[in-house]
């Protein structure tokens, strides 16, 4: 491949590694008060308590042709 400049080496920067896990935690932090609530809608859409049975198909869900 044909480019104007030299290619760089590759380098290690720790610096970057610590703001990338420091951004990770901030945000799990932002986000921790949600995750009982998604886990209870998880275990709902698990169970199939969407008013059909597991493996029942509903006639809308048939593609119009």
């Amino acid at each position: 491949m044909d480019t104007v400049t030299p290619p760089t080496p590759g380098h290690f920067a720790p610096e970057m590694s610590a703001f990338g896990w420091m951004m990770a935690a901030g945000i799990a932090l932002i986000l921790m008060p949600l995750w009982p609530l998604l886990a209870i809608m998880w275990i709902l859409g698990k169970t199939g308590t969407r008013g059909k049975k597991r493996g029942e198909k509903h006639p809308d869900d048939d593609i119009p042709i």
